[in-house]
């Protein structure tokens, strides 16, 4: 399952970064040299954006919103680990310093962690699986020359990610001469939030970095 294999790679960076995440509070590199504090864009555009790029195609639809605490840990963060800070170093520190690397299973689809599903088992019911990333562009490395064409570009990457692994419902799976009265199956919905700060190098090229969570709940259903 590719889903499976995204979020393994996302989580091995997560629990490597988180590690050194205690090192970057007491200093890091030395904060961000650049000479100047990094710029919070407002959330509310970020997470507008994030929405508005979604292909109506799409089987599953993530309304994303702003949270000041994510805020203000992305700032914090890109300050501390200093200019030229990799989207993995930012990653760690914010997981950390929120507590979000402590939540969820890091993987999607709540039935999968220790959790069958079968005809009877709605164990399910409710539960909730996070995954927690990070993005970093520069504005001569990845050619983009305003904070619009950052939002752009990850808001483009994100309805790609959703596109192709995010599902709405497990009904599709269990269709024709497998679909049985009383079996159980699941609907998916999705909730976010994004955030964004960018800080001007002393090279004259801007960093644009992108937090953003997004956490699946499932419903169980029955079919009748």
């Amino acid at each position: 399952m590719k889903l499976k294999k995204i979020v393994s790679l996302a989580l091995a960076g997560v629990m490597a970064v988180s590690m050194l995440a205690g090192c970057a509070n007491n200093g890091g590199n030395g904060g961000n040299d650049s000479g100047k504090e990094p710029v919070t864009q407002p959330a509310t555009g970020v997470a507008a954006a994030f929405n508005d790029a979604q292909s109506s195609t799409n089987k599953a639809k993530v309304v994303f919103s702003n949270d000041a605490s994510i805020d203000a840990a992305l700032a914090k963060a890109v300050k501390v680990e200093g200019q030229g800070a990799s989207d993995q170093d930012v990653l760690g520190n914010v997981c950390y310093t929120t507590g979000l690397v402590n939540k969820g299973t890091w993987i999607f689809d709540c039935t999968i962690n220790n959790k069958n599903v079968d005809n009877t088992d709605d164990s399910a019911n409710g539960a909730t699986a996070t995954i927690v990333l990070a993005k970093k562009l520069n504005s001569t490395q990845n050619s983009v020359w305003s904070e619009d064409a950052a939002i752009n570009k990850v808001a483009s990457e994100i309805n790609t990610m959703i596109a192709n692994y995010l599902l709405d419902t497990t009904y599709s799976e269990k269709k024709g001469s497998e679909t049985k009265e009383g079996e159980t199956y699941y609907d998916y919905s999705y909730t976010g939030k994004a955030s964004m700060v960018s800080v001007d190098n002393t090279d004259g090229t801007t960093d644009y970095y992108f937090f953003y969570v997004v956490t699946q709940t499932c419903k169980a259903e029955v079919l009748k």
